[in-house]
């Protein structure tokens, strides 16, 4: 116990927060959450206060048993990674640079044959290959795929 009363102390203000909102989503159930933004400037007020209450809450939840103080190390080792949440519209958004990207690698870009004779009765061939898709989106994605 005083190994995970010495992480929880090592733990951040962001990270203890956000591991104590878990821990208490999870002993109490989800409880909607009601704030009113006024209510801002009291928090931030009183930060202190609010680090060291969920402080109280991990170590608290973490000696009521076996159960919870293996829940509170899990937590633990996860608060402050980054976790990608797919929202509807960021898998919509993903899948429509996915097509564009399709589209760039598998179209064929345009070619030209010029020729011509010059004064002194040389054949000159010149071969031009370039893509007719001048957008800004199709130049990036074609500068990151290729």
């Amino acid at each position: 116990m005083e190994k995970m009363i010495e992480q929880i102390s090592q733990l951040n203000r962001s990270e203890v927060i956000e591991a104590a909102l878990s821990v208490s989503a999870i002993v109490a159930g989800d409880v909607a959450e009601e704030t009113d933004n006024n209510d801002a400037e009291l928090y931030l007020a009183h930060m202190d206060e609010i680090e060291e209450f969920a402080r109280v809450i991990l170590i608290n939840t973490a000696e009521q048993s076996v159960e919870y103080r293996d829940m509170v190390s899990k937590i633990i080792k996860t608060s402050g990674k980054k976790n990608v949440v797919l929202t509807p519209e960021l898998i919509v958004s993903l899948a429509g640079i996915g097509v564009i990207a399709l589209h760039i690698l598998f179209k064929k870009p345009l070619s030209e044959d010029i020729k011509y004779t010059d004064s002194t009765g040389k054949k000159i061939e010149i071969k031009r290959k370039y893509s007719n898709d001048t957008s800004l989106l199709a130049t990036l994605m074609r500068k990151i795929i290729r």
